[in-house]
């Protein structure tokens, strides 16, 4: 095991939120531009929809993301 730092969790009444640089950190995530891309996943989480932000095709279904 490596050394690793404990996360700084800031906790408030209401809400907790991680450090400011934990914001940085990449995750998975999705942008639907359409309401057939969400009725598609939500009916076949299999099928690869085309989720490119420019022009090279980067394909992916919802359970590869």
């Amino acid at each position: 095991m490596g050394n690793s730092m404990p996360e700084d969790v800031y906790i408030g009444e209401m809400i907790s939120y991680p450090g400011p640089w934990a914001y940085q950190l990449p995750s998975a995530g999705i942008i639907l531009v359409s309401d057939e891309e969400l009725i598609d996943l939500a009916n076949d989480p299999d099928k690869v929809l085309n989720l490119a932000l420019g022009f090279n095709p980067y394909e992916r279904s919802l359970r590869q993301i």
